[in-house]
């Protein structure tokens, strides 16, 4: 799994940021929006590491970042993503293809049924 992270290309990731966005659909108060990202390897010989990738940006018009992001890591798969710009960014060189569709499902129901009870 390693080396297809590392190795796909940004177009492939284009791709299937596109597929994710259009899977999970519209949400009044969330803007999705496919951005480049910069992927960081890790640690051992690859310590700090940097390599282009692509983000899908989820950004709330009536709460922070941080309560979005708060409210994806406690989903049930949890979802990890960063904050950058006052928005999560989930970047997709460190999803496998195969998780796209849950991805989607787990994202798409933490927007739909857990937004409006976000705290500010």
């Amino acid at each position: 799994p390693l080396y297809q992270m590392l190795h796909t290309d940004i177009a492939t990731l284009n791709q299937r940021a596109e597929s994710i966005i259009d899977g999970l659909g519209t949400h009044k108060h969330v803007n999705l929006q496919i951005v480049p990202s910069i992927a960081e390897v890790g640690g051992g010989s690859c310590a700090a590491r940097q390599i282009p990738s692509v983000a899908i940006s989820l950004h709330s018009t009536t709460h922070s970042a941080t309560v979005l992001a708060r409210k994806f890591r406690m989903s049930v798969p949890a979802i990890w993503g960063r904050i950058e710009a006052d928005a999560v960014l989930l970047d997709l060189r460190s999803v496998l293809p195969h998780d796209d569709s849950l991805l989607i499902e787990t994202a798409k129901s933490t927007l739909t049924a857990q937004l409006g009870n976000l705290e500010k």
